[in-house]
């Protein structure tokens, strides 16, 4: 069974606690490749896919930031997304990264900026950055 099948879409729910379950689990089993597994559908052409992913990825992130960190990259790249709901999930994320990647979102401190001028306010509230 794929990971990806654990996430609440594929299961026919509308909840978010089998994402949240999952994000658990992936961390707690050090699952590495099932993590890579879900940041690579973060660009499944399925938009509840992709929503359900960037919620793991947080979730996981908040438990374990390190196990996330490498994706800071992907996460950035969602800044500029349509999806609103990609937007804040990947300031989430990045948010939960922060400290381990702060080299990285400097280099994108632009997009990061952009997004807290111009997203939703849910965007901003989960921005990485305080002044």
């Amino acid at each position: 069974m794929s990971v990806l099948d654990k996430i609440a879409y594929l299961q026919g729910r509308k909840d978010e606690a089998p994402n949240q379950e999952l994000a658990k689990e992936l961390i707690e089993n050090n699952d590495v490749a099932g993590i890579r597994e879900i940041a690579e559908n973060m660009f499944n052409s399925d938009k509840n896919i992709q929503s359900d992913c960037i919620k793991v990825l947080y979730e996981a992130g908040n438990i374990k930031p390190d196990m996330i960190a490498e994706y800071v990259g992907d996460f950035i790249k969602l800044l500029r997304s349509r999806n609103n709901r990609l937007v804040w999930g990947a300031m989430l994320a990045l948010s939960k990264i922060a400290t381990i990647t702060a080299d990285e979102i400097y280099k994108n401190l632009e997009i990061v900026v952009r997004v807290m001028q111009e997203g939703s306010v849910i965007a901003v509230d989960k921005t990485p950055l305080r002044f």
